[in-house]
């Protein structure tokens, strides 16, 4: 095994090419010892209500309420889809807008053979982007710094809070502290990490932090309260900046 865990969300209005990408992923997953997990989204409106993270989403351009092309408008700003594979007819040339997360264009009928060159692409991306390797009892786990939601500590042991899952793994609070603290994870109580990312608010007057997209609430250690506040307003000017550029 590689290690790769990826969630595919496959949106189409038409079922019969939400199975059709849905056995070629699957085929694609057990050649490659890739991990998959899949969602299915039958309207685009359905895709945007979701707090499922992704990190592919097949997309069909063309659909009867709500197509990929308003999709796309609304995910820019959002972090939930990590990569878009668009299924459509239409030109690629007309469709080189779509940014960053765009990693290809596949044309009704589908080719097995372009399905997999996009998963593919995908799969070396994934690979080049961060990652750390999390160790427990004679295995190893690879994980992408990004998915990491915040860490608690467990004696000489961590436990890791992904979009995903969670797990224990070796090392204390203090050193994936120092592993972690140039990625944004950053100490807020003498238990807890927390990736900036996914930093909703702090709730004034009860030192505690909520989790974007989910019912978590974390304390605030009050000899962290100050900083935190500050490495947050910092991480934020940085993002829209970013995001500008």
């Amino acid at each position: 095994m590689n290690n790769i865990k990826w969630v595919i969300g496959i949106c189409d209005d038409e079922e019969y090419y939400r199975n059709e990408i849905l056995e070629m992923c699957q085929e694609y997953g057990e050649n490659q010892e890739i991990d998959l997990e899949f969602e299915m989204f039958e309207d685009g409106r359905d895709v945007l209500e979701s707090d499922k993270k992704l990190d592919i989403l097949f997309l069909d351009i063309a659909m009867k309420n709500l197509g990929g092309m308003d999709i796309v408008q609304e995910l820019r700003a959002g972090d939930n889809i990590w990569r878009i594979i668009f299924a459509t007819s239409h030109d690629e040339e007309s469709l080189n807008g779509y940014g960053s997360k765009t990693i290809g264009f596949l044309t009704k009928p589908l080719s097995k053979d372009k399905v997999y060159g996009c998963l593919d692409m995908a799969k070396r991306e994934y690979l080049k982007a961060e990652v750390i390797c999390f160790r427990m009892e004679g295995n190893e786990r690879l994980e992408h710094i990004e998915n990491i939601v915040y860490i608690e500590g467990e004696k000489n042991y961590v436990r890791v809070f992904t979009v995903n899952d969670d797990f224990l793994t070796y090392g204390t609070i203090k050193y994936w502290e120092s592993q972690l603290k140039c990625y944004n994870i950053v100490r807020i109580h003498k238990s807890y990490l927390v990736n900036l990312k996914y930093v909703m608010q702090i709730n004034e007057g009860s030192n505690i932090i909520n989790i974007r997209n989910t019912e978590t609430e974390l304390p605030i250690g009050r000899t962290y309260r100050t900083e935190i506040k500050s490495l947050i307003s910092r991480y934020r000017i940085n993002r829209a900046r970013e995001r500008l550029n």
